[in-house]
């Protein structure tokens, strides 16, 4: 499902090109007056509407794409990959790097932004977390309200391991909605063991499936 995403998002990012410079083939052509630098400036908005909506990664191939079509339509000789012109050769130039540069810290922004966005998220996950369970009847209760507030923070099943005695308890609570077998269970008594987590996204155990923390 992800690599037909990413390859959705790079046909999002190609089909927008394709149509700007329709539209910018078809404006030069009603005002032939107008000066075909103009269109590098849309091609260039194009880029980074690319890069804020869809990615990095189809901003840069729409950059390529688009000064190499930029070169073709709009820059004499037309229909021609050949620059007879240094000024020209050199606004290419410019305007990939351009389209580079600004697409790629453009996309960084959004990145960052969509980052302190997941943060305030789940600090206010935690507020409700702890504000909720402070009128929580029992442990029982607790636990439940542990589980619906981690789920919802991070989108993903829970599995709750108790260690009433000092070791953990092979079935976890009952409020649990992720089951743990046998093998997930040994990623998660290491975890608890050696006081780190271990399992899925670390460099502990990386083939488990789950994520551990003690």
């Amino acid at each position: 499902r992800r690599r037909l995403s990413t390859w959705r998002q790079y046909g999002q990012a190609l089909i927008i090109i394709a149509l700007v410079t329709a539209l910018n083939w078809t404006v030069l052509q009603l005002l032939p007056w107008l000066e075909y630098q103009v269109v590098g400036l849309t091609e260039l908005l194009a880029v980074l509407l690319i890069a804020v909506y869809i990615g990095r990664g189809p901003a840069l191939l729409a950059a390529t794409v688009s000064a190499v079509s930029f070169n073709f339509f709009f820059i004499d000789p037309r229909y021609t990959f050949a620059i007879t012109h240094l000024q020209d050769i050199v606004l290419i130039i410019l305007y990939f790097l351009i389209g580079l540069f600004a697409g790629n810290l453009t996309a960084r922004i959004r990145q960052q932004e969509q980052l302190a966005q997941r943060n305030l998220q789940r600090i206010m996950a935690l507020y409700r977390l702890a504000r909720e369970t402070a009128t929580a009847a029992d442990l029982d209760a607790v636990l439940a309200t542990a589980v619906t507030q981690l789920r919802q923070s991070f989108e993903a099943e829970v599995a709750i391991l108790l260690a009433p005695t000092g070791q953990l308890e092979r079935t976890a609570h009952v409020a649990s909605t992720l089951p743990v077998d046998d093998k997930e269970f040994s990623v998660a008594v290491w975890a608890f063991e050696h006081g780190r987590s271990a399992g899925r996204f670390t460099d502990t155990l990386p083939a488990a499936s789950i994520h551990f923390v003690p």
